[in-house]
């Protein structure tokens, strides 16, 4: 796994400055690892939500994937928080190995991986996070960028269009594109 530290992000009120773990590069997680990428999708004009999240093991393949429609949220940190909570719900059972949770919100990553207690008006959804992490202490938090967090993504777009499910060993049809080339680039290495 190659992580970097990309200059440090504005997070939290009171905002403070925290470096947290950055990938610039999708990747597979080590062998007996896991990794869940989790994306939302957030209209403003409508407050709605929907979020997307793919699970794969250390060679890359599905475990599984969803595409959920959310509540409505009053933001895109809301959304991607809730996006996270409703994720791990559904893939929690698949968690057998240590996994590694990338998401894109600076924000989220940060208030899950501090250890004090936090100050969030999303306080409520970061604590049932934190409870759903109680039965597995081998969850680790970090951001990806945008351009890692694709298939996620996608899934996100698609539970948009009313078209939501859970997908063991595989992805939607339309988006299995996504996963090939996603998978083809997950070698790539951080020099």
């Amino acid at each position: 796994m190659h992580t970097s530290f990309v200059g440090e992000f504005i997070v939290g009120f009171p905002y403070r400055r925290v470096k947290i773990p950055v990938h610039t590069q999708d990747h597979c997680p080590p062998e007996a690892r896991l990794k869940l990428n989790i994306d939302a999708n957030f209209i403003r004009s409508t407050e709605m939500a929907s979020a997307g999240f793919i699970l794969r093991n250390h060679a890359g393949s599905i475990l599984l994937s969803g595409s959920l429609s959310l509540p409505t949220c009053s933001d895109a940190e809301e959304a991607e928080a809730t996006a996270c909570l409703q994720s791990l719900r559904n893939s929690l059972s698949c968690l057998h190995f240590p996994t590694l949770v990338e998401l894109d919100c600076a924000e989220v990553v940060a208030s899950l991986n501090r250890g004090d207690k936090l100050l969030s008006r999303l306080h409520f959804i970061y604590v049932e996070i934190k409870k759903l992490m109680l039965s597995d202490t081998n969850i680790v938090f970090c951001k990806t960028e945008r351009g890692c967090n694709l298939v996620a993504h996608e899934l996100a777009q698609l539970a948009r269009k009313s078209c939501t499910g859970i997908w063991h060993y595989t992805a939607p049809e339309s988006l299995l594109h996504f996963v090939h080339v996603d998978y083809v680039n997950s070698n790539a290495v951080i020099l």
